[in-house]
């Protein structure tokens, strides 16, 4: 019986020769650097499936859960409430002092413009400014918890979470605004922190309210059709698919899944169907996640704004609820080596898992079902310990095998 290896050399992605010394490694659960190898994946996989179901992800969700996880919040069916605004939030001395803190934190460390992976803004998190903005932002999601609920009909059982919050600084010379897009947030809030024409000249939200667009389906379907007639103006359209798409709206005169699950791109939205908010100082502008919106660029001066992101029930996602899905997240992160770089690789949920894992993995072993995880940990790994015992074992099975095969020679 010849010894069994675990061999690593045919894995491809972030595998380190163990020859080259040089050659970074990729980052790994544990903070530290360990090469990717079949045996490393193996462990991981092992460390998530092995615990005791109570304690890893094959708990049962809460009942507020209804057995759904929403990853991304903007899909569930609530996250279409109206926008609307709110009057003195804070106080004009309040918003001066956020906007004060950020500029002085900015000062010594500079502003963040690579937080949010598809649409970065020039912004800072507010949970690092000083502790007089903590106290102001507490009272701010005191007001946006209660109008969440009541705006978009939240029941007292739902709970509703802070998923993001950080102060944006517009500029003409930096950046003026921001793309359009939906946010992956059950709802959001823009807190107006300068003043139009005063502070600063242009500007602004411009949202697309989701029942609005929906007015207009018949619209957004046949505008590529009526545009060939020459009897609509040009709609925006993706760089891509839009002359695929434009050809089978011209062949169709329904949509192929009917008008209920038809959506037109955010690219194709026209401003005719939105609404322009320029909020002043201290007011809030509230809306459903769903909603389309973009910031509309400054042309001179600053704009500052403190926006955030509203979750419902994001506890019904995490790690330990999430059963195989969670699972193929995590292994999916670990085998781009954790790369934060690659983060648009993957479905950001997938991040969420991975994040929750680094931080859980150490109680994970002390819980449950260790010893099988690590008992595994220790065969792919093929520490000289479990070298010693496999030597010994197999020199032991291979004797007892030997004495049951060969008759001896009492038979002859």
């Amino acid at each position: 019986m010849g010894h069994v290896q675990i061999r690593c050399k045919k894995l491809k992605i972030g595998v380190r020769p163990r020859h080259t010394s040089a050659q970074k490694r990729p980052p790994s659960i544990g903070g530290g650097a360990v090469p990717m190898t079949y045996g490393v994946v193996l462990c991981v996989l092992l460390l998530v499936t092995c615990p005791h179901p109570t304690l890893a992800q094959w708990q049962r969700m809460p009942p507020e859960c209804q057995g759904t996880c929403w990853e991304t919040d903007n899909e569930h069916p609530l996250a279409k409430c109206a926008p609307g605004v709110l009057d003195d939030v804070v106080t004009e001395a309040q918003a001066d002092v956020l906007i004060a803190s950020a500029e002085t934190y900015a000062q010594s460390h500079g502003w963040t413009t690579k937080r949010h992976v598809r649409y970065p803004t020039t912004d800072l998190p507010t949970e690092v400014l000083s502790g007089e903005t903590q106290a102001i932002m507490g009272g701010v999601w005191t007001k946006v918890e209660a109008e969440v609920r009541a705006r978009c009909d939240i029941g007292a059982e739902n709970k509703l979470t802070i998923n993001d919050a950080f102060l944006v600084k517009y500029t003409a010379a930096g950046q003026p605004g921001l793309h359009r897009h939906r946010d992956g947030s059950f709802a959001s809030f823009n807190l107006a922190l300068s003043t139009p024409d005063v502070d600063f000249q242009g500007g602004g939200t411009r949202v697309w309210d989701s029942h609005e667009v929906a007015k207009n389906k018949t619209y957004y379907w046949n505008a590529p059709r009526l545009e060939s007639e020459g009897k609509q103006p040009s709609v925006k359209k993706k760089k891509k698919r839009a002359s695929d798409a434009g050809d089978a709206r011209t062949r169709l005169d329904v949509p192929p899944g009917g008008w209920l699950h038809y959506e037109p791109s955010v690219s194709e939205l026209r401003e005719e169907h939105a609404v322009l908010y320029r909020i002043k100082k201290t007011q809030m502008l509230i809306s459903g996640g769903y909603h389309a919106h973009e910031g509309v660029g400054v042309t001179k001066g600053s704009r500052y704004i403190v926006a955030g992101f509203v979750g419902m029930n994001t506890h019904c996602c995490s790690l330990r609820y999430s059963r195989w899905r969670g699972v193929t997240g995590v292994l999916r992160v670990f085998l781009l080596g954790g790369d934060s770089e690659q983060r648009h690789k993957l479905p950001l949920h997938d991040w969420t898992l991975y994040d929750e894992f680094k931080e859980e993995w150490v109680l994970i072993l002390l819980t449950g079902r260790a010893p099988m995880a690590v008992l595994g940990c220790l065969v792919v790994w093929r520490t000289k310990i479990f070298k010693l015992f496999w030597k010994f074992y197999t020199r032991w099975r291979r004797a007892n095998r030997k004495r049951s095969l060969m008759p001896s020679k009492a038979n002859d």
